[in-house]
């Protein structure tokens, strides 16, 4: 069986797809296709490239003055 994502955009809050690629990871699924939308895209361009959710996380926090202000605990 095949599996794919699609992440959708967003601005900053586009960024809330490295947890759920993060939860993928966590429980060992892998992602066959992942394709994206505005800030979508651009997660699912460095994972399809190979980094790692964790790695996307810090070049998030490096590049984006405002992912500091995104409460990843709580997001819905």
């Amino acid at each position: 069986m095949n599996f794919g994502v699609c992440l959708a955009g967003g601005g900053v809050k586009g960024a809330a797809h490295v947890g759920f690629l993060k939860a993928l990871e966590e429980e060992n699924i892998q992602i066959d296709a992942i394709a994206g939308t505005s800030s979508g895209s651009i997660v699912a361009t460095l994972y399809a490239v190979g980094y790692s959710a964790d790695e996307i996380y810090q070049i998030f926090k490096k590049y984006c003055k405002k992912i500091k202000y995104v409460d990843f605990v709580n997001i819905n």
